[in-house]
């Protein structure tokens, strides 16, 4: 529609939904009273209080869900944040305009955790026995709330840093991932040549083959031919092997079996095999010490480098003062002065 040229803020934001002039002088109105209202600290705070009391409700559900008066209390105050969301939603709306709002993605994201929770209030309070159903996949919604927190990042200095610094590592690891996923296959193709077949034993460790391993011990249990949990007959395995090698957890118990390995189809034997020694410090020195070391320095240099530059631009930058209630003019009309109202500007 037609009308006058909305003025914009310094956010890029129309300075008009409902402008209220009288004698062509403008006056603050409805889109820049719920601006101030968006961008103070309290507002983002008591949003997060929200965040936080939807996140332990969901953090409380158990199962067999909870009955009587608990059950009462958990969904009023369920229904309480679904009420909070879409007021912040309605009041962010009114503010931008739908457009400038859906542009950002955190606020996509808090627009289908609204929508859910209008679907899932309406079924709950009118739906029918066979809406129960899309209740509980409405529901599952409800875990996106918890994300919500995240969009609050901006504000808290150390997690910018954080994230930042995560951001720009994505190179730096691909390039390190690849070497270190190259270093586990090697690694692992060498397991399979040196342990293949040789892991293998019997519940019952008197016995040392196949055939030997059948019957019963004196106990009366089932003698059993197994492989160790850890292996190298196959290149997954394998792979899975050196990887726990690399972390190291539980390396000491695959460096044992290694030792006691034998020829395969053999049962394992103390110490017979000590050479595999060299093989599983070796997994351990390079794929730990080395590697996986190697990812905590790139994180540790972006992190320093990110430190660095957002101290400065704190530092640099200067902290916007607000108007006080008496320099702000008057919001709404006169008594008896003629109002207009211009288009819709989003």
């Amino acid at each position: 529609g037609g009308g006058e040229a909305s003025e914009m803020t310094e956010d890029g934001v129309p300075y008009t939904v409902f402008g209220l002039m009288a004698g062509g002088e403008r006056r603050p109105t409805l889109r820049y009273v719920l601006g101030l209202v968006v961008r103070s600290r309290g507002f983002e705070r008591f949003l997060l209080l929200a965040i936080c009391l939807s996140t332990a409700l969901l953090c409380y559900d158990t199962y067999p869900p909870a009955t009587g008066a608990t059950a009462t209390a958990l969904a009023q105050l369920n229904s309480l944040c679904s009420y909070i969301f879409i007021a912040e939603l309605v009041v962010k709306v009114l503010w931008s305009g739908p457009a400038l709002y859906l542009a950002d993605h955190w606020n996509r994201l808090d627009a289908v955790v609204v929508v859910s929770s209008v679907v899932e209030l309406v079924l709950a309070a009118y739906g029918s026995q066979t809406d129960a159903g899309i209740v509980k996949v409405l529901r599952v919604l409800r875990v996106l709330r918890a994300l919500r927190a995240l969009r609050f990042i901006a504000r808290i200095q150390s997690l910018r840093i954080v994230a930042a610094a995560v951001l720009a590592s994505r190179r730096p690891v691909l390039v390190t991932g690849s070497l270190l996923v190259a270093f586990f296959l090697v690694a692992g193709l060498l397991g399979m040549q040196l342990f293949a077949g040789s892991l293998w034993r019997c519940s019952d460790l008197a016995r040392t083959s196949p055939d030997q391993c059948v019957g019963t011990t004196p106990d009366g249990v089932q003698r059993i031919w197994y492989n160790r949990q850890m292996h190298f007959d196959w290149v997954g395995a394998a792979l899975l092997s050196v990887f726990a090698l690399a972390t190291p957890d539980g390396w000491s118990e695959q460096l044992v079996d290694g030792m006691d390995a034998g020829p395969r189809d053999t049962g394992p034997q103390r110490y017979q095999n000590p050479g595999a020694a060299a093989y599983f410090t070796m997994v351990v020195f390079a794929g730990h010490v080395l590697m996986v070391n190697m990812f905590k320095a790139v994180f540790v240099e972006q992190f320093q480098t990110h430190s660095a530059a957002v101290e400065a631009a704190d530092a640099a930058a200067v902290e916007p003062t607000k108007p006080t209630r008496a320099q702000l003019p008057d919001v709404w009309q006169e008594p008896g002065v003629q109002t207009t109202v211009v288009h819709w500007v989003a």
